[in-house]
Parts: structure tokens; sequence; C-alpha cells
């Protein structure tokens, strides 16, 4: 989910690391897309900038297939796939 609980959210009013909503940021989120309560619940205590995989319009925003990578070198094996693991 692109900037959903990713990070931290900079706030220009509250600063870095906001765990609280923004007025200003909500409205902007509200109008693109509103995330689900299950969403919330999952994200919390950080807030939601943009619910990209919940977002259907006007074409899906998280794609459901994506390319993956693997190269042998002897005994190792190198993986290169678009995402972060933590």
């Amino acid at each position: 989910m692109l900037l959903t609980g990713v990070l931290d959210i900079v706030d220009p009013l509250e600063g870095l690391g906001t765990k609280s909503g923004s007025l200003f940021w909500n409205l902007v989120r509200d109008l693109i897309a509103t995330p689900s309560e299950e969403m919330k619940k999952c994200q919390k205590p950080k807030p939601i900038l943009l619910p990209t995989g919940e977002m259907k319009f006007p074409y899906a925003w998280q794609p459901f297939i994506v390319p993956t990578q693997i190269l042998r070198i002897g005994q190792l094996a190198v993986v290169a796939v678009p995402g972060e693991f933590t």
C-alpha cells in the first residue's frame, strides 16, 4: 500500500511522525478515496494518506501480478522482487 502506514507522514503543521490525522490531509484523502474501517484498524495508530489497495477507480492502483527475478551464481541465489520485507 502506497503511503499507508509505511512511513511517517510529514505534516508541515505538526512535523514528522504524527500519529493523529490532520484535518487538511484527511480532507485530501477523502476526496480521492476513504479507507475502510478494517484498514484504519490495521494501520492504527498511524493515519492513512492513500488507501491504494482499496482504490479501483479509474483502474486498480495496486498490481495483482508483479515481476520477479532469480539469479543463481553457484550456491548463491539473488532474488529481486518489487517490495520490501520488514
